[in-house]
């Protein structure tokens, strides 16, 4: 079994790069402390981001709810994470969301359809549509 990763970085012709790290998975519950890189939503390939179980603060990054396109799974849950969720969730492949046990406030006007477990507790957030979350 092949367990390596395609971790290659692809040239956009203007001299950015993207990064593609495949499933990535941030030392999760290793107390890792610190904020979230605000370029983290150049991260655009990712499909798995599990930062849950640490020590990360501050605010969540501008495009992070935008930009990473082929997420599917963001776990952020049990971090020290504050501030607004402005920018509406518009990640289409997204099925997981777990930003739980938060410092989080603000409302979240939808959520994409393809979300099957979501967990918001323990912060101040507003969801229009909650069906599938547990607020």
């Amino acid at each position: 079994m092949d367990d390596k990763k395609d971790n290659s970085a692809a040239s956009d012709g203007d001299g950015s790069s993207q990064l593609n790290l495949g499933n990535y998975t941030w030392p999760a519950g290793n107390s890792v402390g610190g904020m979230i890189p605000t370029k983290i939503h150049q991260l655009n390939l990712l499909s798995v981001f599990d930062a849950g179980e640490n020590q990360l603060t501050g605010p969540l990054p501008s495009g992070i709810f935008v930009s990473m396109t082929s997420l599917r799974q963001l776990r952020l849950d049990k971090n020290d994470l504050s501030g607004t969720t402005s920018p509406p969730i518009v990640l289409s492949e997204l099925e997981q969301l777990e930003l739980q046990n938060n410092e989080l406030i603000g409302e979240i006007p939808a959520l994409p359809r393809t979300l099957t477990f979501c967990n918001l507790s323990s912060n101040m957030l507003q969801v229009v549509n909650a069906s599938v979350c547990e607020v």
